[in-house]
């Protein structure tokens, strides 16, 4: 076996490793707040070892040079989409993206949003 293919095969295995663990976290949290924060390592990490390691195959051919592009493109859209994604629950789940006082959470409610999600005044609490 060859160094280069050895190099090869750490890179992917620490991408799938790095995959499965991220994808283990996504099962284990609670809401999707938390979970938002596990997908993360999978397009960033995992896919800059993929990546790599069709460049140290290909080296900077046709197929290494789509590799990194397709590399960049994926971990710069990361932030972009989770962002997007936690706007969007938020809304779903409150209604609108910013919060202040007036906000109310209805009485049938059971949402699980994290600590600091929570709306500032409760529909229960009587109001003067």
């Amino acid at each position: 076996m060859s160094k280069t293919q050895i190099i090869i095969d750490v890179l992917l295995a620490i991408g799938v490793l790095n995959a499965l663990l991220g994808s283990l976290g996504i099962l284990l949290m609670k809401d999707l707040y938390e979970r938002l924060h596990y997908m993360s390592p999978q397009s960033t990490v995992s896919i800059a070892c993929f990546a790599a390691a069709i460049v140290v195959d290909q080296h900077f051919s046709s197929a290494g040079i789509k590799a990194v592009m397709i590399a960049v493109v994926i971990i710069a859209m990361n932030a972009v989409l989770t962002h997007a994604s936690a706007r969007a629950a938020r809304v779903r789940q409150f209604g609108r993206w910013i919060s202040d006082v007036t906000e109310v959470r209805g009485i049938g409610d059971n949402s699980t949003a994290g600590l600091n999600s929570q709306p500032q005044v409760d529909a229960t609490d009587k109001m003067p």
